[in-house]
């Protein structure tokens, strides 16, 4: 599930808002009196971070691969709807094309695996749902200034 949220925050981490580097956050952290083991671990986030300041790392188990692989295989094969002014949004993955995915991913699809994809299928949509949402308490609290449209990933 993990990889799944991490695809659906287009490779950001969930700890902290995209405009915000863990190196930040650690600051913070200890400004305001926090643990010493927290600020330790944002700190220790900040050396595995990119040049923006974000990482990227997680971890995958071994027998979660597999799914992984499928679902990053998958990555343009969504059902999208429409939404008017504001944009699109993602619905859930096409199934006609998990099936033909995994062959020429040279994967061989069983009960498990697609169980697996479905997991990380809706923890996409979670993530991607809690995004809009977030999208829009900041619309609102700035009405005048346009909102990042998070539906628009390639």
């Amino acid at each position: 599930m993990a990889a799944a949220r991490w695809w659906a925050r287009g490779g950001k981490p969930a700890t902290a808002p995209p405009s915000v580097g863990a190196a930040k956050v650690a600051s913070d952290l200890a400004a305001f009196g926090a643990p010493p083991e927290l600020v330790a671990r944002w700190n220790k986030a900040a050396a595995g971070a990119g040049q923006d300041g974000e990482t990227s790392n997680f971890l995958v188990r071994p027998d979660c691969w597999r799914a992984v692989r499928l679902f990053c295989a998958l990555e343009t094969q969504w059902h999208w709807v429409g939404l008017g002014l504001v944009g699109a949004s993602r619905t859930g993955l096409r199934y006609e094309a998990v099936e033909i995915t995994a062959r020429l991913s040279k994967m061989t699809l069983n009960p498990a695996l697609f169980t697996d994809l479905r997991v990380m299928e809706h923890a996409a949509l979670d993530e991607l749902a809690m995004a809009a949402r977030e999208d829009a308490r900041r619309e609102r609290a700035q009405p005048g200034k346009a909102g990042k449209k998070r539906g628009k990933r390639s």
